[in-house]
């Protein structure tokens, strides 16, 4: 009988364990920097405890970690993930919008020229999926609230203005369509994936934060656009 681990359906802890701890590249797509980070071993991979160290009711076994290449390399990673989550973290409710000052096809817009006004401010690209479905949303919520003072401010995120006009002229836009292909206005914003949009009261502060659009979040949005226009 084969003592060989592929015929045998034994895993090898140890391979798998390595195959974790090796740290992902990061990779930038648009203006958007994707961090993957390491997966955490399962239980039954790591190394037995033999000291543990008490902090509140959290239990580290420190000891074994650091006897154990694998263990330390888990240790900085998953530092290195709680630091990135936190950096990273886009823009949450009670917050001071961060200013801007775009360039649109019909000249400059910035945030504090939008001060009295409830804004609600759209990340995208054109090799965004979900943009597809947001554009008609935002054409409605456009036509709906018109005679308000609300206004949606699109930023775009694409380098090659060819791309975006190839969207536009499938997905019209009713909306204000701003341009950041540097992108150090989504950076200023913690903007994590397309779409991302920012809903922003009068006073300029964000009220909400939406990651990705879904169909089942339209009507919630709109309330809440709604509770602001009051």
């Amino acid at each position: 009988m084969s003592t060989d681990a592929s015929h045998s359906g034994r895993r090898d802890p140890g391979r798998a364990l390595a195959a974790t701890s090796r740290p992902q590249a990061a990779q930038r797509v648009g203006n958007i920097r994707a961090i993957h980070l390491p997966v955490r071993p399962r239980r039954e991979q790591m190394p037995a405890p033999t000291s543990m160290y008490k902090k509140g009711a959290a239990k580290i076994d420190l000891l074994a970690m650091f006897r154990n290449t694998a263990g330390i390399q888990n240790l900085v990673w998953g530092a290195i993930a709680l630091l990135c989550s936190a950096l990273m973290a886009p823009a949450w409710s009670d917050e001071a919008a961060p200013e801007f000052s775009l360039p649109t096809d019909q000249g400059e817009i910035s945030l504090d020229a939008l001060h009295g006004q409830v804004v609600y401010l759209d990340f995208w690209a054109s090799w965004c999926v979900p943009c597809r479905k947001s554009f008609p949303w935002m054409n409605e919520m456009t036509a709906r609230y018109r005679d308000l003072v609300f206004r949606i401010v699109a930023v775009n995120m694409d380098t090659d203005r060819s791309l975006i006009d190839r969207f536009l002229e499938k997905y019209p836009a009713d909306f204000t369509i701003a341009y950041n292909p540097e992108g150090d206005v989504a950076e200023s914003y913690r903007v994590q994936g397309m779409p991302s949009s920012y809903l922003i009261d009068r006073q300029g502060m964000i009220r909400s934060t939406h990651i990705g659009f879904h169909d089942s979040e339209k009507a919630g949005i709109e309330a809440e656009i709604r509770a602001l226009l009051k």
